[in-house]
């Protein structure tokens, strides 16, 4: 019985996000009310909202209390190209949330044999590490870090702010651009730290990026790993940096 509930729900989940993505629901649109929706799709309304609360949490649609279950605007309107989704705050304002991002961490460390080799750099040399918890609507939803040869950075000044989108950091300290990047991205359980941070369980699937970001001349200039809960965001990545 587990099996067929699933199912069910599985198979309503796959049809409102069809027209919701298809513009069947309109943006900014209110679905029919739930009775009738429930009715016409032939679906118990427990089940319904159980779905609704689902699609909500993907911010695809808004429930406004007294009013009904709309679409959220701005759920496909993302631009999620490379030059834009490691500029999360971004990515989380555009969906239609609140927010927020806090640098954990910036630390100078010798580099290990694996980010040595993707540098081409000299044991004794450093790289920067940097460690960023972003939130949506007060939830924390991606831990990110960064690492970056300190070699790179050739603007001297007292202070540095990393808590920007990295082609303003690289702009802005070491007077690079990106040209394009590789990107490795899988299911994957969340390291414990970074758990913690994100308010997870253990054994909680979430996205895993593994991001490297190069230069015209195919030069390494950041390398990153961040985890993405994706309850709450959606993202649609495409390849092009032009």
């Amino acid at each position: 019985m587990a099996q067929k509930v699933a199912s069910v729900r599985s198979q309503l989940e796959q049809i409102l996000r069809a027209r919701i993505e298809q513009g069947y629901y309109a943006a900014d649109s209110r679905l029919p009310a739930e009775g009738k929706l429930a009715e016409e799709l032939g679906v118990s309304r427990p089940t319904l909202r159980t779905t609704l609360a689902r699609l909500e949490a993907e911010g695809l649609i808004s429930r406004r209390q007294g009013d009904g279950t709309y679409v959220n605007k701005h759920a496909f309107s993302v631009d999620a190209t490379p030059k834009s989704y490691w500029n999360f705050a971004s990515l989380i304002a555009e969906s239609g949330r609140a927010a927020e991002s806090r640098l954990l961490a910036v630390e100078k460390r010798s580099p290990t044999p694996e980010e040595a080799a993707l540098y081409t750099l000299r044991p004794a040399e450093k790289v920067i590490v940097t460690t960023t918890l972003f939130s949506a609507d007060g939830r924390p939803v991606i831990h990110s870090t960064g690492l970056l040869p300190l070699a790179y950075v050739v603007v001297e000044q007292a202070d540095y702010d990393f808590n920007r989108p990295i082609q303003a950091v690289l702009k802005e300290y070491c007077r690079q651009e990106i040209s394009y990047s590789i990107s490795d991205i899988s299911a994957a359980f969340a390291p414990r730290p970074v758990a913690q941070q994100l308010g997870l369980g253990p054994k909680t699937p979430v996205l895993k990026f593994v991001d490297t970001f190069f230069n015209a001349r195919n030069d390494a200039l950041v390398h990153g790993v961040s985890y993405f809960c994706d309850e709450l965001i959606r993202m649609r990545v495409a390849r092009s940096w032009g």
